[in-house]
């Protein structure tokens, strides 16, 4: 029997604080991450398509995707 490999593997946990005007870029991303808007929205783009994430809402960044989240 080989080694169990997880479904889900945790590589890190991220804490930010962001306000109004601040954002970041990613290219190409080489992993999932799950973002959890506590406070206000957030609007982020990944593959062209643009949305609005509100407060206690999960969003989804995809592997192999590009996106941009603005605040």
């Amino acid at each position: 029997m080989g080694e169990f490999e997880p479904p889900i593997k945790t590589t890190a946990t991220v804490v930010s604080r962001w306000g109004p005007g601040d954002n970041f870029t990613r290219q190409d991303r080489n992993n999932v991450s799950l973002s959890l808007v506590t406070f206000g929205n957030a609007t982020f783009e990944q593959d062209g398509r643009r949305g609005v994430a509100g407060q206690n809402t999960i969003f989804i960044a995809h592997k192999g995707s590009s996106q941009d989240h603005l605040c």
